[in-house]
């Protein structure tokens, strides 16, 4: 589960369940490890599709770094 409540969600009680809980941020650097080149692609076409306002990879880079600092760094130093 992806949740930023995380407080809500103690991994303990979860995992009993057969759960794993993750902030967004390390749910998207795990799959921005799993494939580098397929999670630039989705941005870069989530940012192509956008045109209210038209934004750019960076642009939605900006937005995503407000929950997920570590894997827009991740993106932004990705070839």
């Amino acid at each position: 589960m992806v949740t930023k409540n995380l407080k809500d969600f103690p991994s303990a009680a979860c995992e009993s369940l057969g759960v794993r809980v993750l902030g967004p941020d390390d749910f998207l650097v795990d799959l921005h490890r799993i494939d580098p080149p397929a999670t630039h692609r989705a941005l870069s076409d989530q940012a192509a599709a956008l045109t209210r306002p038209a934004l750019t990879l960076y642009e939605v880079l900006d937005y995503v770094a407000k929950d997920a600092p570590q894997f827009a760094g991740l993106v932004r130093e990705s070839p």
